[in-house]
């Protein structure tokens, strides 16, 4: 798993250009690679500035948090949340002999966070601790709602397809028949509203018989196996992407 996500990373990064890139994963949850990122930041040259920055909520802030953990360091922690622009100026931390540097997230117009337009509604259904995961069984064709976020139709391949979805906001997932779909978008109670939720639909077909992970900005990741074609309906400027094997 960890070469393969390096890899699509890698990918991805020289697509745009970046040559040769030097890639450390890490998680805030289990702190995998916050030593390896702490050694390689005090073995950079005396008095440097290391700048953190990438999208908003992206997770910036955290890393920083477990560095000063790492360091044994007396600080006050940076102020984090699972909404946007939870940053919103440039906060130093001395860590040993350098500076580290916290940045304002650039602004996501692919998160589907920017979309949700009764936030403080939903706060706490936002700002969770744990990922919301879930597996179903998929044996004929199914349709999920995922409380007023987006909707998605899987199409199963044989007796063994199966869904998973790893969710990070606590929204409720429906199943039902996709002839009921509408019915149910209609009829149900959903927790987010969502500008303009469902105008664009995105076909994924001639799957083959292996596992597959869709990420969905802001939203999470869906893992499945033995699904010949998905429909998965979501706000059009939300990012999207399909990834061969199973990414965590």
């Amino acid at each position: 798993n960890y070469e393969s996500i390096v890899k699509n990373i890698a990918g991805i990064l020289n697509d745009n250009g970046v040559k040769k890139p030097l890639i450390n994963l890490t998680s805030t949850k289990t702190n995998f690679g916050i030593r390896k990122l702490s050694e390689f930041i005090d073995d950079l040259p005396l008095n440097q500035k290391i700048f953190f920055i990438g999208d908003t909520n992206a997770g910036k802030s955290s890393i920083i948090n477990k560095l000063i953990k790492q360091n044994d360091l007396h600080k006050p922690m940076l102020t984090t949340s699972s909404y946007v622009n939870t940053t919103i100026d440039f906060q130093k931390i001395k860590i040993d002999k350098h500076q580290i540097i916290d940045t304002p997230g650039f602004e996501s117009q692919s998160n589907i966070l920017a979309y949700v337009t009764n936030i403080k509604d939903v706060r706490s259904k936002v700002n969770i601790k744990k990922i919301n995961s879930v597996y179903f069984l998929i044996k004929q064709e199914q349709a999920f709602i995922l409380d007023g976020l987006a909707n998605i139709t899987f199409k199963p391949l044989n007796e063994k397809a199966g869904v998973s979805f790893y969710l990070t906001l606590d929204a409720k997932i429906t199943r039902t028949k996709p002839e009921n779909l509408q019915k149910h978008l209609d009829n149900d109670s959903l927790a987010f509203n969502i500008s303009k939720p469902y105008e664009n639909d995105i076909v994924f077909d001639n799957l083959k018989n292996t596992t597959y992970t869709i990420q969905i900005d802001g939203l999470g990741h869906i893992i499945f196996k033995n699904i010949k074609e998905i429909k998965l309906s979501i706000n059009k400027n939300v990012k999207v992407e399909l990834f061969p094997g199973r990414i965590c």
